[in-house]
């Protein structure tokens, strides 16, 4: 069973070095998206299902923009998705096309990594799973992480406990032959 996730993306601090260290900072319970509505249902539809994706994508290219993330384009059909609840985005260097990012979207926050971390899809749905298995727990502990924030502290066993259940069911589906 997926439940809605409500958060706001990862938010990468402009002035870091480094792209790999994301940071998590706005109101994760708001939303400002115009998400589709949640009836998987309807998601058989292929024109849906293409809208959605087509949101999906320029949501990640609009992340990256937003976040100042050296990167190139973002690929014109995702690497892997399940609508509507999850879709990861390749995003490919200008001149020479070879992979740079994933970037993963949808009713879930936006992430991304960098492409060398992760070779395959699959890779990285396991890799965001993990990050954000760790930093789930580091929330419900009351410790903070070393580069990664959500909300602010009052909200931590709340969000903690969203962020745990998103990256279980990313890690299911990492793991889960059926998704792919």
């Amino acid at each position: 069973m997926v439940v809605p996730w409500r958060a706001q993306d990862f938010v990468h601090c402009p002035l870091r070095r480094r792209a790999r260290r994301p940071q998590l900072k706005r109101d994760p319970l708001g939303s400002n998206r115009t998400n589709s509505p949640m009836d998987p249902d309807s998601f058989d539809d292929p024109v849906v299902q293409a809208a959605w994706l087509a949101e999906r994508r320029a949501e990640a290219h609009d992340y990256l923009r937003a976040q100042q993330v050296p990167a190139g384009r973002v690929a014109d059909h995702p690497a892997w998705h399940l609508a509507p609840y999850v879709s990861l985005w390749q995003v490919l260097a200008d001149r020479s096309g070879l992979p740079q990012y994933w970037v993963i979207v949808g009713d879930l926050p936006t992430d991304f990594l960098p492409a060398d971390a992760v070779t395959s899809p699959r890779a990285a749905v396991a890799a965001f799973a993990q990050r954000w298995l760790h930093l789930g727990s580091l929330m419900l502990e009351g410790k903070p992480h070393p580069t990664l924030e959500i909300g602010s502290p009052d909200q931590n066993r709340n969000l903690g406990d969203l962020l745990l259940r998103r990256a279980r069911l990313l890690a299911d589906f990492a793991r889960e032959d059926q998704h792919w």
